[in-house]
């Protein structure tokens, strides 16, 4: 029997091979289109935030050599997955078990948008620009592997296998932007008391807010602190208010200790209080804090050395008891 005859002689075939095709026919379009074709809003849109691709083509060489293809599938996530960039806070039952199922397997994406928050200083990625790199990735890696592994017909095991690798890489890309994020959190809050002596200093005796800020900037040019207060110093000179970059700076950090320094200098603007005390009070504050965190640190090295402590010691009790356990057992007390 013939090719021919026998897809006509098994029509579920026939349907779902259509169907197949009609679906797969839709979401490329979909994607081609985000990506190919530029309307007037595309266009206004690359307009607006053309400054911003600007610096992220500085700093990110992906966004450099996949700028259309990254800022498209950004935009169909936008539009047609939202729930990559945010979940829906509901108190329907249904959405809260379907969020949870998400985020079990995709992750979670307030903790991506937290990170995409605090390295905005350096690379300033939309969370929906991070998701697309990630689903970009995930899909090159997929379909290598799957050219590698296929070998005569489709099985759900390789479905799976498939499917699995899709999600991890994707999980693995969006871990890797998380942990950037916590670890410049970290280097930003261990930095922030000893900037906030030099400002207090700088103060002390007799100089401003910025003056102080330069100073950390000058002797620190690298640390992440001192790229948000350079950022901080530009907004400034742009004409915001002192309120507004401090927020602004505040809602990048994402750090209390931070936010303390917000109100403080909030307070001094408003009502006119001393600042060079108010800043003295604030770095012993933020000293005492961070010595805080410190300690929480060790406790929780000293907790995660339980386990492997307790496997050295069942190892070492193995090696003195594993010659006289030989030599009972090579005795004739067991012949």
């Amino acid at each position: 029997m013939s090719t021919s005859t026998r897809l006509f002689a098994e029509p579920n075939l026939l349907v779902s091979s259509f169907l197949i095709g009609w679906v797969t026919y839709n979401l490329a379009s979909i994607a081609f289109n985000a990506i190919l074709v530029v309307d007037d809003q595309r266009l206004a849109i690359w307009h607006r935030e053309e400054a911003r691709w600007s610096r992220l083509r500085q700093s990110s060489s992906l966004f450099r050599n996949l700028q259309r293809w990254i800022v498209g599938i950004s935009l169909c996530v936008e539009q047609y997955a939202p729930w990559f960039v945010e979940l829906p806070n509901s108190k329907q039952f249904a959405i809260r078990i379907a969020g949870i199922c998400f985020r079990t397997v995709f992750g979670n994406s307030n903790r991506l948008n937290q990170a995409v928050r605090v390295g905005s200083a350096v690379e300033p990625w939309h969370p929906s620009e991070i998701v697309s790199c990630g689903l970009l990735l995930a899909s090159f890696f997929t379909v290598f592997l799957a050219m590698a592994m296929v070998d005569g017909p489709v099985t759900s095991r390789y479905v799976a296998t498939v499917s699995l690798s899709w999600i991890a890489v994707y999980r693995l890309w969006c871990f890797r932007v998380v942990m950037r994020g916590e670890l410049r959190r970290k280097q930003v809050r261990r930095f922030l008391p000893h900037a906030m002596d030099s400002i207090a200093m700088v103060m002390a005796s007799g100089g401003t807010f910025r003056s102080g800020i330069d100073s950390v900037i000058g002797d620190f040019p690298d640390h992440p602190l001192s790229q948000e207060l350079s950022r901080l110093r530009n907004e400034l000179e742009r004409g915001q208010t002192m309120t507004q970059a401090l927020l602004s700076s505040a809602n990048s950090i994402c750090l209390p200790e931070f936010d303390e320094m917000v109100r403080v200098l909030a307070r001094i603007h408003q009502h006119g209080t001393p600042a060079s005390d108010s800043f003295v009070r604030l770095a012993k504050q933020l000293r005492i804090s961070h010595l805080r965190h410190m300690e929480d640190e060790v406790g929780r090295a000293e907790a995660s050395m339980a386990l492997p402590t307790m496997l050295v010691m069942i190892s070492c009790m193995i090696v003195a008891v594993a010659p006289f356990a030989l030599s009972i057992m090579g005795s004739s007390f067991f012949q």
